[in-house]
């Protein structure tokens, strides 16, 4: 995510806390902006640390060292980037209330083109025998790695790019950007559907 838009929402754990608390922004179109707690109630001591992550939706803050993130088994397709929903971040550990995010996955970026005249592309489907593309799974902030062998674990092997009405490609090569765990990939099989079916 480059820039922060209204309604965008964080959870954040400070060391003391029994749980994660969800912060939410009113700003627009900015590279930094400021969180206010959805509980006016909460009183977050960051003098014990913290750590955030983006977006709070389908995100799990169990302790510094226990994060699980979420990426969506299904994304849009967005022109020239990826989609902004479907990208964890995760912020540095810290003793004061100023978070510096890191993207917490990768993005392949699939060139897709036709010698054989327009081509209106529906969907684009990801699948591997090599481990997971998307779902829930344990974090390690420090090393940037993910675990498979949690128990609280959820993933799977595929993802899917959808493309709404279609996007039209030709003989010049169109990327589509497709957010996965960060890795290096041997066995990837692609599927791209048409808007005719």
């Amino acid at each position: 995510k480059v820039l922060w838009s209204k309604g965008d929402r964080i959870a954040v754990r400070t060391g003391n806390a029994t749980a994660q608390t969800s912060y939410v922004t009113s700003e627009e179109g900015e590279t930094t902006a400021t969180f206010t707690a959805e509980d006016i109630n909460a009183s977050p001591d960051f003098t014990k640390g913290a750590i955030a992550v983006y977006p709070a939706e389908g995100a799990e803050i169990n302790a510094t060292d226990k994060v699980y993130l979420t990426i969506p088994q299904e994304q849009s397709y967005a022109e020239g980037s990826f989609d902004d929903d479907a990208m964890p971040m995760v912020s540095s550990f810290t003793r004061k209330p100023e978070f510096t995010f890191h993207n917490a996955a990768g993005a392949l970026n699939l060139q897709l083109y036709t010698t054989l005249g327009d081509f209106d592309v529906k969907s684009v489907t990801i699948t591997t025998t090599e481990g997971f593309l998307s779902g829930k799974c344990r974090y390690i902030p420090e090393t940037r790695t993910y675990k498979t062998d949690d128990a609280a674990s959820a993933y799977y092997n595929k993802v899917v790019l959808n493309c709404g009405k279609g996007v039209t490609i030709g003989k010049n090569a169109r990327s589509f950007f497709v957010v996965v765990p960060h890795g290096e990939y041997k066995d990837l099989a692609i599927c791209v559907k048409s808007t005719k079916g």
